[in-house]
């Protein structure tokens, strides 16, 4: 446990969200130190912070900061990767490093029973569906986490239940375990930060064994779960036939069916779902009418988003899909429609060879779509199946994809950003690219 009074100096490194909850949970507990802010710049940290509360130092000029670093707590932003050179250097010189979640989960009221929600892809989704269901049934809930403010901005609060969304960079210097965890799936992602899979699928899997008396909902239908976990205690499965899953639409609780997914599209997000009703037997919550308050439940932007629907034509925002399992999900919501995908962005390292060998055989897909900055290794990945490449084309301009995609769609059908990949140089975040693919849609086709 750390204890905050030993510390001349907090330096909060990075002021993004966690940064600002982290500046006012310190304020307010009267930390009576040093509180330095290290950012990119200035002009990051709000105006209403009374500049005479903090010190500021640019954090590329961190490392060299007249500090006693024995007596110097570094609360560092999730974006910062743990295997940052910078990180050690100044650990071996003796500073210390702990993140706004470890210090919420130290001062968190116990008497709130917190669920913690991760995998690779689905979790927003899953933590806010739940988050959903729990307070439809009058239950006392806060979600936060990674979806949501950071959970140290609820310092004070206790409610029944807190649902906390947690990433892989949150979680891999976490010290401290939830009271249960829904575990969805162990893909690849994040690789530049993690820098090798081993290290993303390792620092994600640790929060499921820091405290053996956690109890762990996790997905069998998972390839890599079932196998990491396997010797993991107090662990119930969801996913098989005989346990919560999803098929379709619908949500099965072995053979029985409790009800059907309405307000979200695709299998993986009924499959996901099922891994949240599997917890509430538990906490003495009927499954199937929590199920029934998702009907009116308004999923997350970006994330199988329809944003329009028009004379035959479909236009979905999936921008959210930065992975190819992602992409194949999403592909499958659609099994009966003609598509146009649009691929490509930053690459992280992604299996697009994979992703060559599922889209084979798929008539249903007229048209590949590539993008900036990894769509000619996407359409090298292709290359080998002539099935695929003659349906490939490469756009370096983003509009010129969408607008081309009807083309390719003489009688209907749907027009799908579903990239597999994070945002590309074109855009500045996930929120912008699938923003520009709405407006782009709208402006196009929304009022012919």
């Amino acid at each position: 446990m750390l204890d905050l009074k030993y510390y001349q100096t907090i330096v909060i490194w990075g002021f993004g969200r966690e940064g600002a909850a982290t500046f006012g949970y310190l304020k307010s507990i009267g930390f009576g130190g040093t509180l330095l802010i290290a950012d990119a710049s200035r002009s990051n940290i709000p105006d209403d912070i009374d500049p005479a509360a903090f010190e500021f130092l640019d954090d590329k000029d961190l490392t060299s900061a007249p500090l006693d670093w024995t007596r110097t707590l570094i609360v560092k932003t999730p974006g910062l990767s743990l295997y940052d050179p910078r990180l050690s250097d100044l650990w071996n010189r003796g500073a210390r490093f702990t993140s706004q979640t470890n210090l919420w989960f130290q001062v968190r009221d116990p008497s709130s029973h917190v669920i913690a929600i991760t995998g690779t892809k689905g979790k927003s989704t899953t933590a806010k569906a739940l988050a959903h269901m729990l307070s439809r049934m009058g239950e006392d809930v806060i979600l936060a986490g990674n979806i949501g403010k950071p959970v140290l901005s609820y310092a004070d609060k206790s409610p029944k239940y807190f649902v906390v969304e947690l990433s892989s960079y949150q979680i891999a210097d976490l010290k401290f375990s939830p009271d249960r965890l829904i575990f969805l799936n162990l893909k690849s992602e994040h690789i530049p930060w993690h820098k090798t899979l081993q290290n993303y699928r390792r620092d994600k899997l640790r929060v499921a064994f820091i405290d053996p008396l956690v109890r762990i909902h996790a997905n069998r239908e998972d390839k890599v779960l079932p196998y990491e976990l396997a010797n993991a205690p107090n662990l119930k499965w969801f996913g098989g036939q005989d346990e919560f899953h999803g098929e379709g639409q619908k949500v099965f609780d072995g053979k029985q069916c409790v009800g059907e997914v309405k307000s979200l599209l695709g299998e993986h997000n009924a499959q996901n779902i099922s891994g949240a009703l599997s917890v509430l037997p538990e906490l003495g919550i009927d499954p199937a009418l929590a199920l029934a308050t998702l009907d009116d439940f308004e999923p997350l932007p970006h994330r199988l988003q329809r944003v329009l629907e028009k004379d035959g034509y479909v236009y979905i925002d999936d921008t959210i899909a930065t992975t190819p399992e992602a992409t194949l999900n999403a592909l499958a919501a659609f099994p009966d429609q003609d598509v146009v995908l649009i691929l490509g962005g930053t690459d992280r390292l992604q299996d697009y060879e994979m992703l060559a060998e599922a889209l084979v055989n798929r008539p249903r897909i007229k048209r590949f779509h590539l993008i900036t900055d990894n769509g000619p290794r996407i359409e090298a990945c292709f290359a080998p199946h002539a099935e695929l490449i003659a349906k490939t084309h490469f756009y370096p301009v983003f509009s010129e994809a969408v607008y081309e995609a009807r083309d390719y769609l003489p009688n209907g059908g749907v027009v799908l950003l579903s990239p597999a990949a994070p945002r590309g140089s074109e855009f500045h975040s996930l929120e912008e690219r699938g923003l520009t693919f709405q407006r782009l849609v709208r402006e196009k086709w929304g009022n012919a």
